[in-house]
């Protein structure tokens, strides 16, 4: 069977470290592992990607954010078909500072 996405992800970024002996890791290449895994939040490359493409396409200047119209629109663009509720819902969970709007790293 197809490994888990977590799995996957996992895979890539650790087949991302330059390593000198493939039986051993060092606790430098497991930090480092740690260091991407936690910049990309288990997404793998390509998935970042896609997220930041998204972004910038539904993105109001100037202050680069998405308000919960953009938001939802650039989720649909992904593939992902929200209601107008959870829309709202999932941009509640998110804005922690309440500015109504989302970062790219909130996104």
């Amino acid at each position: 069977s197809p490994p888990s996405p977590l799995r996957a992800s996992a895979g890539q970024q650790f087949g991302e470290l330059r390593r000198i002996d493939e039986d051993v890791v060092s606790l430098s290449e497991a930090w480092r592992f740690l260091d991407i895994y936690r910049s990309r939040e288990g997404l793998t490359r390509a998935e970042v990607s896609d997220l930041q493409a998204a972004f910038r396409l539904f993105a109001e200047p100037p202050a680069l954010t998405l308000g919960l119209f953009e938001a939802g629109s650039a989720l649909c663009w992904l593939g992902h078909q929200l209601t107008h509720n959870e829309e709202r819902q999932l941009l509640d969970e998110i804005d922690i500072q309440g500015s109504g709007s989302l970062s790219m790293a909130q996104f």
